[in-house]
């Protein structure tokens, strides 16, 4: 005898079922399943044969087989962003962090930042982070710094990003002989000086579009290799 409302197999086996359809089967089964065992001893007081009890067993199989083997359909997981870069790599060695700045400085970006040089707007910048705690004029252009982010993003006029600043701590894992020893010799080396500081940038080409900043304090003889202080990649 063929139980009642029994389960279309051949349909259910062209669906992909979701979590809560997985669930569904699951609990309408464990249900038949103690309902039957319940009903066992009037079963055999009525001897209805062994062949329905055989069917019930194949259909809970089955069942148990279908949960277990469909394919699970989810909602379909967001792809990263192409342009998202990876963390920075709080405990790399030099090498492994320069390689890092020096790869994301040819896409125009910074780790941990998904805005790129000559490409953004600080309007995009502000849907993200908010309002900048501040926001002042260095050359042509204005700066807008985000603290708890430790950014800054240097805009123009027409609010087009073309310099994105990282000052995150684990650039500090970097010295200046590093980076001669890892990138080589810079393309130049220019300074920076106001009343609190002076500063040595060395200026590295990453490609057609990019250059990748180094900001360090000068070296002195009581400083001779100082750890780097900030990043940039600029869009000249």
């Amino acid at each position: 005898m063929k139980p009642d409302h029994e389960p279309n197999w051949t349909e259910l086996s062209r669906r992909e079922l979701s979590r809560a359809d997985r669930q569904e089967i699951w609990e309408g089964l464990n249900k038949r399943i103690v309902s039957w065992e319940h009903e066992q001893p009037k079963r055999r007081q009525r001897r209805i044969g062994r062949a329905a009890v055989l069917s019930f067993a194949a259909t809970a199989t089955a069942a148990t087989l279908l949960f277990v083997l469909l394919p699970l359909r989810d909602t379909p997981q967001q792809a990263p962003s192409p342009t998202a870069q990876q963390p920075y790599q709080q405990e790399a060695d030099p090498r492994a962090l320069l390689e890092q700045l020096l790869a994301s400085a040819q896409l125009g970006m910074v780790p941990d930042c998904t805005f790129i040089a000559g490409a953004a707007k600080i309007g995009d910048v502000e849907r993200v982070y908010g309002p900048a705690d501040l926001v002042d004029t260095a050359g042509d252009g204005r700066y807008a710094t985000y603290e708890a982010e430790k950014l800054a993003f240097g805009f123009t006029e027409t609010d087009l990003v073309y310099d994105v600043r990282s000052y995150r701590p684990e650039l500090r894992n970097i010295r200046y002989q590093d980076v001669k020893t890892v990138l080589g010799q810079p393309e130049k080396v220019t300074s920076y000086e106001d009343s609190q500081t002076t500063q040595d940038i060395l200026h590295y080409r990453t490609g057609a579009r990019y250059d990748l900043l180094l900001i360090f304090p000068r070296p002195t003889s009581q400083q001779p290799n100082p750890r780097l202080h900030h990043i940039s990649v600029l869009q000249p």
